[in-house]
C-alpha cells in the first residue's frame, strides 16, 4: 500500500471510544489493518495465519524471529494515567515482549506487557508487567503464574489505575483476573518515554531485544483502567464489544480526487443498525438515498455537489449503534470532486479578499476582486455564467454577455455593488470573506466549473491557481500569490494551501499555562514529515517542535487531520509568538504566509502571557521592539524616526506582529518623550473596541508638554458632546518590552479613517494644516487623492480677503456646513484654541453628498490657556483674559489678531465673524455652550461640567501621570511649549482650573457681555464681543412655507421652512422635527438668525439647484438631509425643543393629484406552530394592487385599537403588485431566520420592530384586526378575522376577498409549508388574485390548475415533465400531471408530408409560429400551407391543424412555437 493511502486510512478512526480506546490493531491478514486505528509499520514482510481464537478476528500475525510492528512515539502513557493493554498470543517458551514502549538501557524506562521472564522471581511460563522510570531502582514489576506459553491461543491483558503502586496493576488471562505477586514496587517518577522509544508489538526497541516468536492478534490499548466486565467481554466478544463503531473505510477515500460523485460507500468497523440516508451530510446537505450492502457496508446516494473539496460529515442525532447498543461515533472525511469540464470553459485564476490600496474600481474604491480566465483554445461567451460565495446559491450573480478570448482575463470586483452591464466594470452583489470561505463559478447550465473552499486569507496577497494549473487539479494547485490582476501569475509564491485552519488555546494563557496550537490540514496533503511549529519568547531565538495527530496533543481525535503541538510553560508578561509549516509533495505551506520582515504582514501569530496587567486604571498597550533603549538624546532613530522600525503590539487581548512604529509630530519630536504612530498591517487592523471600526493607524499622543495632560482631551470632548465631529482621544498606559514606557493618549491621524469614525463620509476630501486659508496656502490632502486640489482652491477663493462681503456671504451659505462651522468656532473660542487660526486647522468637504465644508477638530493641545511659546516669554503663563493675544471671543478674524506669533488671521474665521448674520449665530452658540460647560462666575466647581470632567480625568490618570513624569522628567520651556519647567500633573491641573476656568468665566460672562456698556461692542481686540444673554426658555419658531409637491416632480426639491420672527438669533441645536415618515434632529450649532429662516431639505444640493426661489445664491440657510420625503397623502409636522416640548405644528395638505392608494391586508398569522421564538412572532402581509410603486413613509398600522400613528412606516417603497411582510420580531437577524424558515428569496421585504422604531408590537390576538392608515390618519385598508387556528394563516385574495374557508390550505393559492418542524402553512410574500376576477385566458387556466406565484410563470414546469407551462397551455397537457403532448401525426402525400398536431385556439393573444431548419441549429420562421383545422374531439378550446410540408435541403426540420 502506498504511503498516501496509508495516511488517508489513518484519518478515518477517532482516538476516543466508549471504553477510551486509544488504538486497536486487528492484524487480520492485511497490512491495511495495522493502520486502521493507529499507524504501525512492519519490521519485515508480514505473514499471517488463519487459525485464530479471538472473536471478530479472521487472521493473526505470524511473528517469526526478527519481525515485529512499530507504532511510533505518539502513544505515551504517564505513571499518573490509568491505562490498559490487551492481546491474543500463541507461542512456546520464550522471554519476549508482547506490547510496550520500554527503553533498553542501563536503567530501562517505560511500560511493557511481557511473557516468559524469570527476573525477580517471575514465572517463565506466564505474564509479567513492568512500569519503570529507572529499572529496578524506580519501577513496578507484577507477575502472574498461569501458563500462557503452551503453543495455544491465550488472551493476555493488564490494567493499571494510575496509583504508582504495584497494587494498582491487575493481570488477566483468558478473560479472568489471575493471582499476582508484586516483586518491585519502587516507582517514584515518570515512565513517559516521549520521543526516546517507539511503541512496539512483539519486540522491544524496534527489534533490538525480546522479540516474540509465534502469533499475535487483536492488540488494543485503552486510556482507562478497564473493568473486569470489560475484560471478560473483550475475551468473549472481541474489542468491538466494548467500543463504539467507527468508520473503517470509505469510497471515495479521504483526499481522493474523483471525476464523478453521486454516491459514497461507508464501511463500519463492526456490524451496525439504525443507519438512515439522512445521517450522512454532503457539504452539510443530507444524502437522499441509501443501499444496505450488509450490516457493515452502506452506500449513500446524493446529487453531485459543486466542484472542489467535498466534506462528508454525520448528523449529531443519528441513531447508528453497534450490536452491543453502543452508539457509533463516525468520523467525517473530505475528498476532492474534480469533474471533467466541457470546453469551452472559464476558470477563476486568482482572487483577493482584502484589497488594501491596490487595484481600484471606477469609483476609486479598492474592493475585493476575482480574476476570470479563459484557459481554453476557443472563445467563451460569459452570458449566463454565475459567481457565488454560497454553495446553496449557485446563481447568486450572473455575468453579462461578453466574449472572453483564449488566454484573456477579466476582473470582476466582489464589491456588493451589483453591476453587470456588458460595457462597464463588473461588480458582484456579494463581497468575499477573509475568513475561510467559498467561491465558485458555474456554467450557464448550472454545472460547477471551478470552486474554492479557501482557507484564511491575508491582505494584499491573492489566492488562486499556480501558473499553468487547471481547476481539476484541485487544492494541490492552490497558492497564496503576489497579486497580478489582468496578468498571468508571477512574482513571489508565498505558500501552498495545505493548512486549512490554525488555532491556539488559550487565547491568553496565564503564567505557567502552556499554549496548544492546532492545525487542520487538507485531505490531499501527503506529508513527508510531521508539520513543524516554530516559536519564540520575546525576541529570543526560535525553538521548534513537531505536531502530532494522535489524540494526545490537544488535537481531538487521532487521524482526524487536526494536528496538535504544545508550547511549554511561559512567564507572566512574556510575549510568545509562533508560526507553522508543513511540506506536501515538495511544496511548503505555512501560516502566517509571510516570511519577509519588510512586507507589511505578520511573521507570527502570538499572544502575551497573562494578557494586559490586572488592576490598571487605564487600558494597557504593550509594545515589543527588539533592541529598543530609552533615548538619552534627541536623535531620531528606529521607532523614533520617520522611517520607523517594526515590532509587535498587544492590545485588547490580541497580538499584532510586525507592525510599523514611527515618530509623529512636528515640534514634539525634538523632545525626549515623543508621540508615535503604529501602522497596523492591512487586514490586521487594531480591534480596540466592538463599538468602532478596527483602526489601521493608531496615534499615541504623548501630551508631554501639557502639565495637566488633559487640554486636548477636554476640548475634543466638548466638540463631540456638543454635536460636532471630534476625534476620539483617551488615556492609555504603554509598556515597552515589558517595562513601563509612557502615558499616552489613543487617537487618530487626520485621514479618511478619522472621518469615518466621526460618522462622516470617508470619501470626502480632507485637508490638513490649511494654515490661514489664504490664497497661497497649500495644505496636505489626506483623502480623496484621486482628485486634484480644485475644490480647495475654490474654497480659498470663495472666502479670500479680496472677495466682497456679499460674495463671501453667498459662498458661505451655499458651501459651508454652517451648523458644524458655528459649533466648531464656538467651542474653539471658549477653550481658547491657540493653534488653529494660523497653522493647524483641518477642513473637510462632503464631496459626494452636500458638498459642504466644515472644520475638523484636530491637534488641540494648545488650548485652555496654554499658548505657543516660540520664545515669547509672556506665553509661559496661562492666559484666559488677554484679548491682545488670543483670549478674545472673536479672535481669528482680520479685526482681532494676536500680539504673539505670526499675527495672522484665518479666512474662515474672518468670513463668519465679519458677516453680521453669521456672527450673531456664532455669538448665540457661544452663549449656549457657555451655559452648558463654562457656567456663570461663582458657580461651585462641583456644578461645573468642565471642572467635573477635568477632575475625574485627572484622578483617573494621576498615578500613571506621576510615573510618566518620573520616567521622562518635567516639560521644559522650549520650542513650541511654554508652561514648564517644574510643574507636576496635579499642579498643572490646579493651575488650569484656577488660572483659566475661573477668570475665563468672568471674561465671557461679564467683560464681553452685551450688558457691559463700559466697553464698546465691536470686532477689534479692544472691543466687547457682545455675547448675548441666555436664550429665553421658550423661543418662538414658526413653520413657514412647506413645499411637499415641487412643480418639477423632483421630490428632492421639497423643503420645510422654519421662521424666527424674533429680534434675537435662536439656537435650535438638538431640536427635533417630526413628520409622518420619521424625524430630523438639528445638529449642534444650528442657529436661526433673527428675523430669518432655515430650510430643512431631503437633499440640500437639490434645494440649492431649484429653478425658482428659494434656492442657492440667495443666502438661504439650508440643512439636511432628512430621510424619505413628505407624503403626497398629507401629514402632520411637529417641531420639538431639546427637552421634548412642542414648539410648533403644521398640517401638510394632501396632494390632490396623488396616485390612488390600492393596498390590501392579504394574510395574517397570529398563532404559529413554530417553537423557535426567533421566528414564531405574529406577522401579516400587505399587498399593493396598484400599477405604481407606493412610498409608505408616514403610513401607519394598528391592530384593533383604531388609532393611527401607532406603528409608523419609514421610507419603505412597496412596488406595484408587491407583497411585504410585517413581522413581530426584533430586527434583521430574526427576519433572516424567518426568511430561511419559509425559503423566501431576498426580494421579499420583511419589516420588523426595528424598522418601525418601536420596542414591541401589540400582538395580534384571537379575533382581531389589522388596520392601515394614510399619513393623514384616515383608514385605507382593514382586515378583520375571528378566532385563529394555530399553524395556518388567515388569507385574502388581492382584492380583499377571503380565500375559501378563510385559511391557507397547503397547495392552494400558493400556500406552502414552512421548513420548521412543527411548521406553519401560509404564503408569506405572495398574494393570489381572486380566480373570480381573472379575465386573461392564461391566468384563468393557471388558476384552474392551482398554479400561483413562480409556479404560474410561462416557463415554469411545476409537474417536472420537461414541458413548460407555455408548451402545455399552447399545445395541450396538464401542468400538474407529468404527461406528454397530444399525439402528432406525419403522413406522406406524394412527395409532400402532412404534419398534424394540436394547438389552443380560444386565446386570441396566443400566436403559434412555425420555424424550419437545415440542421436543428439555425432556425428560420416560415409559412406552411394550412390543409385543415377542426375542433379537437375531446379537448375544449383546442383544434387539430394539418400543414403541408414540401421537403427541401434548407428545410429538413420543423417546429411549432409560441412567443
Amino acid at each position: 500500500m502506498n504511503p498516501r493511502l496509508l495516511f488517508a486510512l489513518s484519518l478515518l478512526v477517532p482516538a476516543s471510544t466508549h471504553a477510551s480506546l486509544v488504538a486497536h490493531w486487528k492484524l487480520d491478514s492485511s497490512s491495511a489493518e495495522e493502520t486502521a486505528s493507529y499507524p504501525a509499520t512492519w519490521g519485515a514482510a508480514p505473514t499471517y495465519q488463519n487459525s485464530v481464537a479471538a472473536p471478530e478476528s479472521t487472521a493473526a500475525a505470524d511473528l517469526a524471529e526478527g519481525n515485529w510492528l512499530a507504532a511510533g512515539t505518539g502513544i505515551d502513557f504517564e505513571r499518573h494515567q490509568p491505562f490498559s493493554a490487551t492481546a491474543w498470543i500463541k507461542g512456546g517458551a520464550q522471554d519476549s515482549a508482547v506490547v510496550g514502549d520500554m527503553v533498553q538501557s542501563e536503567g530501562p524506562q517505560g511500560w511493557e506487557l511481557h511473557v516468559g521472564t524469570t527476573v525477580n522471581g517471575a514465572d517463565s511460563q506466564s505474564v509479567t508487567v513492568w512500569l519503570a522510570n529507572d529499572y529496578p531502582a524506580s519501577a513496578i514489576q507484577v507477575n502472574a503464574s498461569v501458563p500462557v506459553l503452551d503453543n495455544q491461543w491465550h488472551h493476555v491483558a493488564f490494567t493499571y489505575d494510575g496509583s504508582s503502586s504495584g497494587s494498582g496493576v491487575k493481570i488477566y488471562v483468558d478473560g479472568l483476573p489471575v493471582a499476582t505477586t508484586v516483586s518491585l514496587d519502587t516507582l517514584g517518577a515518570n515512565i513517559s518515554n516521549a520521543a526516546f522509544s517507539p511503541l512496539n508489538i512483539g519486540t522491544r526497541m524496534n527489534g533490538a531485544n525480546h522479540n516474540f516468536t509465534g502469533s499475535i492478534d487483536e492488540v488494543a490499548l485503552f486510556n482507562h483502567e478497564a473493568s473486569a466486565g470489560e475484560m471478560a467481554a473483550i475475551f468473549q466478544f472481541g474489542v468491538e464489544s466494548v467500543t463504539f463503531p467507527y468508520v473503517a473505510d470509505t469510497v471515495p477515500l479521504p483526499g481522493q480526487s474523483v471525476t464523478s460523485l453521486s454516491s459514497a460507500d461507508v464501511k463500519f468497523s463492526v456490524p451496525v443498525a439504525g443507519v438512515d440516508a439522512t445521517d450522512l451530510l454532503v457539504n452539510g446537505i443530507p444524502a437522499t438515498g441509501i443501499e444496505v450492502i450488509d450490516a457493515r457496508n452502506y452506500r449513500f446516494t446524493f446529487s453531485s455537489p459543486p466542484q472542489g473539496d467535498v466534506h462528508f460529515s454525520w448528523v449529531s442525532t443519528h441513531g447508528i449503534a453497534g450490536l452491543n447498543e453502543i452508539a457509533a461515533q463516525p468520523a467525517g472525511w473530505s475528498s476532492l470532486f474534480a469533474p471533467v469540464l466541457p470546453t469551452p470553459q472559464l476558470a477563476i485564476a486568482e482572487f483577493l479578499t482584502q484589497n488594501a490600496g491596490g487595484l481600484t474600481d471606477e469609483d476609486f474604491d479598492t474592493p475585493d476582486w476575482i480574476e476570470l480566465v479563459n484557459p481554453g483554445s476557443s472563445d467563451v461567451n460569459m452570458a449566463g455564467w454565475t459567481l457565488t460565495d454560497d454553495p446553496a446559491r449557485p446563481k447568486r450573480w450572473t455575468l453579462p454577455s461578453l466574449i472572453l478570448r483564449p488566454g484573456e482575463r477579466k476582473i470582476v470586483f466582489a464589491s456588493g455593488k451589483d453591476r453587470a452591464a456588458a460595457t462597464g466594470t463588473l461588480h458582484t452583489n456579494f463581497k468575499l470573506s477573509a475568513e475561510p470561505g467559498y467561491l465558485a463559478l458555474f456554467d450557464p447550465s448550472g454545472n460547477p466549473a471551478h470552486a474554492y473552499n479557501y482557507p484564511r486569507q491575508e491582505a494584499n496577497i491573492s489566492f488562486g491557481l499556480l501558473a499553468g494549473a487547471k481547476p481539476s487539479d484541485g487544492r494541490a494547485a492552490w497558492r497564496y500569490l503576489t497579486p497580478t490582476p489582468t496578468a498571468a501569475t508571477s512574482g513571489v509564491v508565498y505558500s501552498g494551501a495545505a493548512i486549512e485552519e490554525v488555532k491556539a488555546t488559550p487565547e491568553i494563557p496565564q503564567a505557567g499555562e502552556p499554549v496548544t496550537v492546532t492545525i487542520r490540514i487538507s485531505p490531499e496533503t501527503v506529508l513527508s514529515s510531521p508539520p513543524a511549529l516554530r516559536f519564540r519568547f520575546l525576541h529570543g531565538a526560535e525553538s521548534q517542535t513537531v505536531f502530532a495527530d494522535d489524540g494526545l496533543h490537544g488535537d481531538g481525535a487521532a487521524g482526524d487531520r487536526v494536528w496538535g503541538a504544545v508550547i511549554p510553560t511561559t512567564l507572566a508578561g512574556q510575549m510568545v509568538r509562533w508560526k507553522v509549516s508543513l511540506t506536501s509533495n515538495g511544496l511548503i505551506s505555512r501560516w502566517p504566509v509571510n516570511t519577509n520582515t519588510n512586507v507589511p504582514l505578520p511573521l507570527y501569530e502570538g499572544t502575551v502571557v497573562g494578557g494586559s496587567p490586572a488592576g490598571q486604571a487605564l487600558p494597557v498597550y504593550q509594545i515589543f521592539v527588539p533592541g529598543y533603549t530609552f533615548p538619552t538624546t534627541t536623535n531620531q532613530t528606529g521607532i523614533d524616526s520617520d522611517a520607523g522600525a517594526r515590532g509587535a503590539f498587544f492590545g485588547n487581548g490580541k497580538l499584532y506582529d510586525n507592525v510599523l512604529i514611527r515618530i509623529k509630530g512636528t515640534t514634539s519630536r525634538y523632545l525626549m518623550k515623543r508621540s508615535h504612530r503604529v501602522d497596523f498591517n492591512p487586514g490586521r487592523d487594531f480591534e480596540w473596541s466592538p463599538d468602532y471600526p478596527a483602526q489601521r493607524e493608531l496615534n499615541l499622543n504623548s501630551e508631554y508638554n501639557d502639565p495637566s495632560y488633559l487640554r486636548q482631551n477636554l476640548q475634543l470632548w466638548m466638540h463631540r458632546d456638543s454635536g460636532n465631529a471630534g476625534s476620539l482621544h483617551f488615556p492609555v498606559r504603554v509598556t515597552m518590552n515589558g517595562q513601563n514606557w509612557h502615558l499616552a493618549f489613543h487617537t487618530y491621524s487626520a485621514d479618511s479613517e478619522l472621518i469615518e469614525t466621526m460618522g462622516l463620509d470617508p470619501r470626502g476630501a480632507l485637508y490638513k494644516q490649511v494654515g490661514t486659508l489664504n490664497t497661497s496656502s497649500n495644505p496636505e490632502k489626506k483623502s480623496r487623492r484621486w482628485e486634484g486640489y480644485s475644490d480647495y482652491y475654490a474654497l480659498r477663493s470663495g472666502i479670500a480677503s479680496s472677495a466682497s462681503s456679499a460674495s463671501k456671504s453667498l459662498y458661505m451659505f451655499d458651501n459651508f456646513n454652517l451648523p458644524a462651522v458655528i459649533n466648531y468656532l464656538a467651542v474653539a473660542r471658549i477653550a481658547q484654541e491657540g493653534d488653529d487660526v494660523w497653522a493647524n486647522m483641518v477642513v473637510y468637504r462632503d464631496s459626494d453628498g452636500t458638498r459642504e465644508w466644515q472644520p475638523i477638530p484636530f491637534d488641540l493641545n494648545l488650548s485652555f490657556g496654554q499658548l505657543f511659546f516660540g520664545g515669547d516669554w509672556e506665553n509661559t503663563t496661562v492666559h484666559a483674559t488677554m484679548d491682545a493675544n488670543k483670549s478674545h471671543p472673536l479672535y481669528g478674524s482680520a479685526s482681532c489678531l494676536a500680539n504673539t506669533g505670526p499675527g495672522t488671521y484665518n479666512r474662515l474665521y474672518d468670513a463668519v465673524i465679519q458677516n453680521p448674520t453669521t456672527r450673531a449665530m456664532l455669538l448665540r452658540r457661544i452663549r449656549s455652550l457657555m451655559d452648558r460647560y463654562l457656567m456663570a462666575p461663582g458657580t461651585p466647581a462641583a456644578n461645573s461640567p468642565l471642572e467635573a470632567r477635568f477632575d475625574s480625568l485627572g484622578a483617573l490618570i494621576q498615578a500613571d501621570a506621576d510615573i510618566d513624569r518620573a520616567r521622562w522628567g518635567l516639560p521644559p520651556n522650549d520650542g513650541a511649549y511654554g508652561l514648564g519647567p517644574g510643574i507636576s500633573p496635579a499642579q498643572g491641573l490646579a493651575t488650569l482650573k484656577s488660572s483659566f476656568l475661573v477668570p475665563r468665566r468672568t471674561h465671557f460672562y461679564t467683560t464681553h457681555s452685551v450688558n457691559n456698556t463700559g466697553k464698546l461692542i465691536g470686532l477689534g481686540n479692544n472691543n466687547n464681543a457682545g455675547i448675548p444673554n441666555a436664550q429665553v426658555a421658550n423661543p418662538t419658531i414658526n413653520f413657514g412655507a412647506t413645499v411637499a409637491n415641487p412643480p418639477t416632480g423632483n421630490q428632492d426639491e421639497e423643503y420645510i421652512e422654519l421662521v424666527n420672527p424674533g429680534t434675537a438669533a435662536v439656537d435650535i441645536s438638538d431640536w427635533l422635527l417630526r413628520g409622518a415618515g420619521g424625524s430630523f434632529t438639528f445638529k449642534g450649532g444650528t442657529v436661526v438668525p433673527a428675523g430669518g429662516s432655515i430650510f430643512v431639505s431631503p437633499n440640500v444640493r437639490s434645494f440649492r439647484s431649484r429653478g425658482s426661489s428659494p434656492k442657492g445664491s440667495e443666502n438661504r440657510f439650508a440643512v439636511g438631509p432628512y430621510s424619505g420625503h413628505l407624503s403626497p397623502y398629507g401629514e402632520k409636522l411637529v417641531l420639538e425643543n431639546a427637552v421634548g416640548g412642542i414648539v410648533a405644528q403644521q398640517q401638510v395638505a394632501a396632494d390632490p393629484n396623488a396616485p390612488a392608494v390600492n393596498i390590501e391586508v392579504t394574510e395574517i398569522l397570529s398563532s404559529s406552530n413554530h417553537v423557535d421564538n426567533t421566528i414564531n412572532g405574529d406577522w401579516w402581509e400587505l399587498t399593493n394592487n396598484s400599477t405604481q410603486a407606493l412610498d409608505l413613509a408616514g403610513f401607519s398600522w394598528d391592530d384593533s385599537r383604531d388609532l393611527a400613528g401607532q406603528a409608523v412606516f419609514g421610507a419603505v417603497t412597496i412596488g406595484a403588485g408587491e407583497s411585504i411582510i410585517i413581522l413581530d420580531e426584533d430586527d434583521d437577524d430574526e427576519a433572516h431566520l424567518f426568511r430561511q424558515a419559509w425559503g423566501l428569496p431576498d426580494s421579499v421585504k420583511i419589516l420588523t420592530r426595528e424598522d418601525f422604531g418601536i420596542e414591541s408590537m401589540r400582538g395580534l390576538g384571537n379575533g382581531d384586526s389589522v388596520i392601515v392608515y394614510l399619513p393623514g390618519g384616515s383608514e385605507v385598508a382593514r382586515a378583520n378575522y375571528p378566532a385563529h387556528v394555530a399553524g395556518r394563516s388567515r388569507a385574502w385574495f388581492r382584492n380583499g376577498t377571503a380565500v375559501q374557508g378563510g385559511y391557507s390550505t397547503l397547495g392552494k393559492y400558493g400556500a406552502t409549508a414552512s421548513l420548521e418542524d412543527p411548521g406553519d402553512v401560509a404564503s408569506p410574500g405572495f398574494a393570489a388574485a381572486d380566480p373570480a376576477s381573472l379575465t386573461d385566458p392564461y391566468e384563468v387556466w393557471a388558476a384552474a390548475h392551482d398554479l400561483w406565484s413562480s409556479a404560474a410563470t410561462w416557463e415554469a414546469d411545476p409537474d417536472g415533465d420537461g414541458r413548460s407551462n407555455r408548451t402545455e397551455y399552447a399545445f395541450g397537457g396538464s401542468p400538474d400531471l407529468a404527461d406528454s403532448a397530444p399525439a402528432l401525426l406525419m403522413q406522406r402525400a406524394g412527395a409532400d408530408v402532412l404534419w398534424t398536431f394540436t394547438r389552443r385556439n380560444n386565446d386570441a393573444s396566443l400566436v403559434v409560429k412555425v420555424d424550419s431548419s437545415p440542421d436543428m441549429t439555425t432556425w428560420t420562421e416560415t409559412t406552411l400551407p394550412l390543409v385543415s383545422q377542426v375542433p379537437h374531439p375531446t379537448m375544449s378550446g383546442f383544434v387539430t391543424v394539418t400543414y403541408r410540408i414540401t421537403p427541401a435541403d434548407d428545410a429538413r426540420f420543423f417546429r411549432a412555437r409560441t412567443d
